[in-house]
């Protein structure tokens, strides 16, 4: 029976639209401010179980962004996901929520994501996208990528990709930094030797960039929507998206999956996929 407090979702996507939303479980991987939005929306529709994957503390800076955050938190001594554990035991008990306090490579978040019906990313940083793409590919896991972005000519935005049943993927999308991802999966000896070579990247003394409420906000809810229609069949999510905040557009991207080894050679190939490799090398501290 569905409760009455998604009568108006019922209004929306239908009583087996709202049950199927029940039914769901859910990874979302990363916890910042993309993902706790995202962990927000996932909380109010009513999802079974949410798997939070992040090791991060609270910061400072982290206080413009993060909504599950109070006042009294302490920083650098309390887990994000476990603030957003705590988020969903005062907005919606009936929620399970699992906090994943690891690293995306490895066993416990690998298992979780197996484990779940939808996976969305929320991350910084292209590495753990490309183990995402993977991972969520060879096991046929719709996965839902969230970025945004600041740039410094002044545009703003940001994209959501949603891949599922085998409409395409981050690699074919065309937007994984490939010079990015290498960087995140050298070793300590890699980066010495780059460093003697070429000295230290710039991007690496660079500090964070900008990041907003609003604009997350924004994305992690176009996020959260694609994962509604995909799930209820209210509607047809669109692949890509890209919000282009400064001119007030959001458009439709196309994939090019002809040539992707992701799309023609991963997708379904289970413990086959070289994202398999990874749980190996972080476990063994390389």
């Amino acid at each position: 029976m569905i409760a009455d407090r998604y009568n108006r979702s019922v209004l929306m996507f239908g009583v087996e639209g709202q049950a199927k939303i029940e039914r769901s479980t859910v990874s979302v991987v990363g916890a910042g401010g993309l993902g706790c939005i995202v962990v927000q929306h996932l909380l109010l529709l009513g999802v079974k179980l949410i798997y939070i994957i992040d090791f991060d503390l609270l910061d400072e800076t982290s206080r413009n962004r993060f909504v599950a955050a109070k006042a009294s938190d302490p920083n650098g001594k309390v887990k994000k996901a476990a603030l957003l554990k705590r988020l969903g035991e005062e907005i919606n008990p009936t929620v399970i929520v699992e906090v994943i306090d690891r690293k995306l490579e490895t066993k416990e978040a690998f298992d979780a994501i197996r484990n779940s019906d939808f996976v969305f990313g929320c991350v910084d940083e292209d590495g753990p996208r490309s183990i995402l793409n993977e991972l969520c590919a060879a096991y046929e896991k719709p996965y839902i990528d969230a970025a945004s972005d600041v740039l410094e000519d002044g545009a703003f935005g940001g994209r959501v990709v949603t891949c599922i049943d085998g409409n395409g993927c981050l690699s074919c999308a065309g937007v994984l930094d490939r010079d990015e991802i290498q960087k995140y999966f050298e070793n300590e000896n890699d980066r010495s030797l780059r460093r003697k070579i070429y000295g230290i990247d710039h991007l690496a003394l660079a500090k964070k960039g900008p990041s907003v409420s609003p604009l997350n906000g924004v994305i992690a809810s176009l996020a959260a929507m694609e994962f509604v229609l995909a799930l209820t069949g209210f509607g047809t999510p669109q692949f890509h998206l890209e919000y282009r905040g400064h001119l007030g557009t959001i458009t439709k991207v196309k994939a090019d999956s002809r040539n992707c080894r992701i799309c023609k050679q991963v997708r379904g190939s289970r413990k086959g996929a070289l994202a398999e490799r990874h749980i190996e090398t972080v476990q063994t501290g390389i």
